[in-house]
């Protein structure tokens, strides 16, 4: 994805992984989908990725079973690909806006510069109506 006139990303460029492929993916196919997605940015383009596994909470402000995949995932991905800068559990704002980075996840060494976000699609409950 290319966001023209952006100061987020790489001046504008993401790789954005997972938007719907794999539906519902475990922890371990979702650590796999954020190496190999930050490993293509670095390949196409030859930038260093910061690779942020995204949720709807940051470091812990929500509890979830959706949350603790995306945890699990992360230190997956961090064992299996140490050379990457990798971080997850970030609300996607945490992950590219440096200020709301240093605020929710001050820790973090990638919040607020995110180049790679690999969101986590889950397949919703269908219900009939009747």
């Amino acid at each position: 994805m290319i966001v023209p006139n952006c100061e987020y990303g790489e001046d504008g460029l993401f790789i954005y992984a997972d938007c719907g492929l794999v539906m519902n993916p475990n922890a371990q196919q979702l650590a796999e989908i954020a190496i190999c997605s930050g490993r293509s940015l670095k390949t196409l383009f030859g930038i260093e990725p910061k690779i942020a596994l995204l949720s709807f909470s940051t470091k812990g402000s929500a509890c979830d079973p959706l949350v603790d995949k995306v945890i699990e995932a992360t230190r997956i991905a961090k064992e299996k690909a140490p050379d990457l800068q990798i971080d997850g559990e970030l609300q996607a704002d945490a992950a590219i806006v440096p200020w709301v980075g240093k605020s929710k996840a001050p820790g973090s060494t990638i919040a607020g510069t995110a180049n790679v976000l690999v969101f986590l699609i889950s397949k919703p409950e269908i219900s009939a109506i009747s």
